[in-house]
């Protein structure tokens, strides 16, 4: 529908915890916008660093920021639902923690809102990774095709997004999916449909709320906009739950163990055997469709979600990735129960068997691939997810006229990365090693 309103309401909602450190970039760059009608609630789990005061002190300088905190730190779900809650009628987007928005993105927004009779925004969304201990650089990378980044906007149709994630299993990589954590912004409208065929009138009905927002979204709309242009970015953090499943030091154990704890009480989907959380995209994005297919009222059809197809794809997840090696066993472990509920115990044996692990170097440098442009932070002085969203603003508002040079120095370094990465680094964990998940 057509949103008349002169000056609508922007909304960021940034339900975090313990993360105060890269949260006072991000809420720089939510005072990096020039539009009025415009609200960040910063909702806080519980934390026990300074979250409090950061928050405080940016509010001090820019009155459009607010600090909430439900009682007694519910976990992260419920700080989402409860973040959400406090949205007044206009649009809505959300941050983690670490996240940020580009500079004057939500002007941008509102402009493409008024010539567009639609209730649904969403872009490609640049991935910033603030320097760690793998990556002394930091690294910033930036969707694009052969080399030049996006621009323009076209409509897109949900069942095409849908069908695209039943046959992909693959909702990370999808720049189209209108999730509106950090990559979408949607009309409350829209939010209060999902939440009125939702049980308990909640618009979360998965253990992580990222990319279920945008399955649950497609499936109440017919159509919505996607703009080459991005208007966020996602920070990567020693915090980031994703970043710590990947590693096997102790710290990162407990931050992934915390997580693991905190979404234990939502399992996955009867259909996937209510086994345990599980990080792996194929089977999470199988959760989220399956999710909102129970859903009174949600127009999508999944009737060619194969089991196969997810069990494949959940294996090569564990055969590409740089996997810490407890991890990869309980991850087995769940596929395998997935395998045992549809009598494919023979198909997962023989999937495991004939599949050899790679060990995948993360590239560094700068590089570009046909969809992506690889950018070494410490080359061009980004320090942080502020000093990155003006960045992916200045490339993005240079477009064609990145040099010949610059993206010939990109392929020879991508080159030399495909090279260089290690095949074939051994077999999957034997049974024997895999946890019981009770």
């Amino acid at each position: 529908m057509k949103k008349n309103a002169a000056n609508p309401r922007y909304t960021v909602i940034i339900p975090t915890k313990d993360r105060c450190e890269y949260l006072f970039h991000t809420l720089k760059t939510c005072s990096e916008q020039d539009y009025d009608n415009f609200e960040v609630i910063v909702s806080d789990d519980g934390s026990k660093d300074d979250t409090r005061g950061v928050v405080e002190e940016a509010s001090r300088k820019d009155s459009r920021i607010k600090y909430i905190k439900p009682e007694n730190g519910s976990g992260m779900l419920y700080n989402f639902e409860y973040a959400l809650d406090q949205v007044k009628d206009g649009y809505v987007t959300a941050l983690g923690g670490d996240d940020g928005l580009i500079p004057n993105s939500i002007s941008d927004i509102d402009t493409i809102f008024k010539q567009y009779p639609y209730d649904v925004l969403t872009w490609p969304t640049p991935i910033y990774s603030y320097p760690s201990e793998y990556d002394k650089s930091g690294r910033l990378v930036i969707k694009a095709k052969f080399g030049r980044p996006l621009n323009g906007q076209k409509i897109l149709k949900s069942t095409d997004i849908i069908n695209k994630q039943i046959q992909n299993l693959e909702y990370v990589g999808d720049s189209e999916l209108p999730m509106f954590y950090v990559k979408s912004m949607v009309s409350t409208d829209v939010v209060k449909k999902v939440k009125s065929i939702t049980p308990n009138n909640v618009f979360y009905a998965c253990s992580v709320p990222d990319g279920y927002s945008g399955i649950a979204i497609a499936g109440v709309i017919d159509e919505y906009i996607f703009s080459g242009k991005p208007f966020s970015i996602f920070g990567s953090s020693h915090k980031s739950t994703g970043n710590a499943y990947l590693d096997s030091t102790k710290k990162s154990l407990e931050i992934a163990n915390n997580f693991f704890n905190s979404v234990s009480k939502v399992p996955l989907h009867k259909k996937l055997g209510s086994a345990p959380y599980s990080p792996l995209i194929a089977i999470m994005t199988a959760d989220f469709l399956f999710t909102a297919d129970d859903l009174n009222g949600w127009k999508g059809d999944i009737s060619k979600l194969d089991i196969k197809n997810i069990i494949e794809k959940s294996l090569k997840e564990l055969k590409n990735g740089n996997w810490a090696k407890d991890n990869v066993s309980r991850e087995l472990a769940i596929i395998k129960r997935i395998a045992e509920q549809y009598s494919l115990e023979d198909y997962f044996h023989n999937q495991v068997n004939s599949l050899k692990r790679n060990t995948k170097k993360e590239i560094r440098g700068n590089a570009i691939s046909s969809k992506q442009i690889y950018i070494d932070a410490s080359d061009y002085g980004i320090e942080n997810i502020l000093d990155a969203a003006y960045f992916c603003k200045f490339i993005h508002n240079a477009g064609e006229n990145v040099s010949l040079k610059s993206l010939l120095k990109g392929v020879t370094n991508s080159i030399s990365h495909k090279i260089s990465t290690k095949k074939n680094a051994g077999g999957f964990p034997p049974e024997s090693e895999w946890p019981n998940l009770g």
